[in-house]
């Protein structure tokens, strides 16, 4: 029978699966730094097939402010089973889901934040999205049609 772990109930823990993308992820875990609540981690897990994304990840945590705690898979997991197992070292109560090719805006955690504390057995909450081009230029019909069509 497996041990269950004790969960901080304050912790956030941002759980990111990566495969191939190092420029991208350093972005995320930027957008992650950026934020204004205090108290998260950042869980990476890695299925690249090379050093590029270890290399990456141990100068961000040189200069992070909050734990980067990384993981690379041996075997390659898939994305399923990547967040499976991001989700299962999660030292946090509450769980963020953030892609690789994505970014937290600066407010996103302490948002987050105020709805689990307004709503405690709160499972589950989707945020609207922002649809950004590669060079960052934002796409605003694209951030309509995204967020009409998953009703957000």
């Amino acid at each position: 029978m497996k041990e269950s772990k004790e969960l901080n109930p304050r912790l956030i823990s941002i759980c990111i699966p990566t495969c191939n993308r190092p420029g991208l992820l350093e972005e995320a875990i930027e957008s992650c730094e950026a934020q204004t609540y205090g108290e998260f981690e950042i869980v990476i897990g890695d299925d690249s097939s090379d050093e590029r994304t270890a290399q990456m990840v141990k100068r961000c945590r040189a200069r992070a402010k909050h734990p980067i705690r990384y993981e690379r898979n041996r075997p390659r997991l898939g994305q399923a089973s990547n967040v499976n197992r991001l989700f299962a070292r999660a030292r946090g109560a509450r769980l963020v889901l953030l892609h690789d090719d994505d970014l937290l805006e600066p407010h996103a955690l302490s948002t987050l934040d105020t709805c689990w504390r307004a709503h405690p057995l709160l499972t589950a909450a989707f945020g609207k999205q922002r649809v950004i081009a590669d060079d960052g230029t934002p796409r605003p019909e694209a951030t309509a049609r995204l967020n009409r069509d998953y009703r957000r």
